[in-house]
């Protein structure tokens, strides 16, 4: 038994080993630097995945309007939103509210705004205020507050 080994635990002379305030401190710190970086930058991509239930509504809207206009000759684009699959006057989820005008029978023009209070699926697009507005029309000329939005960004 002479090449036997024997480990022990040492404590440092000052005390018991652990972890100190300050060490606690500064692994606090950091993990508010990143929840203030990661937090805007969460919203921000929400806000734009968010989006696309306005840009799905603009397609649905030219897309309901052609089959109306189709399928009734002689009468042109319809003012009725729930005709349209608007049911309440609001896109899928109701995140955003849809207004348009029939100018005559051969045209119209549809607006998209943030609901007030947001939608059904607690989605509150209100703080977008890069994007708070979104039309489209019979000829399915897109437009937004920020053409960027257009593009998803």
């Amino acid at each position: 038994m002479a090449n036997r080994m024997e480990y022990r635990w040492r404590v440092p002379r000052g005390g018991a080993a652990g972890i100190t305030l300050i060490e606690l401190m500064v692994v606090i710190m950091i993990i508010g630097v990143l929840a203030v970086i990661a937090i805007p930058a969460y919203r921000g991509y929400a806000e734009r995945a968010q989006r696309t239930e306005a840009l799905n509504g603009m397609g649905q809207m030219v897309t309901s309007q052609e089959n109306f206009r189709t399928t009734n000759p002689g009468i042109g684009y319809t003012n009725n939103l729930a005709a349209l699959g608007f049911t309440g006057g609001c896109t899928a989820n109701c995140v955003y509210n849809v207004t348009f005008d029939v100018v005559n029978a051969q045209t119209f023009r549809a607006r998209f705004v943030p609901r007030p209070g947001g939608g059904t699926n607690g989605v509150n697009q209100e703080t977008d205020t890069r994007c708070s507005w979104f039309t489209v029309d019979a000829l399915g000329r897109r437009a937004a507050e920020d053409q960027a939005c257009l593009q998803g960004q």
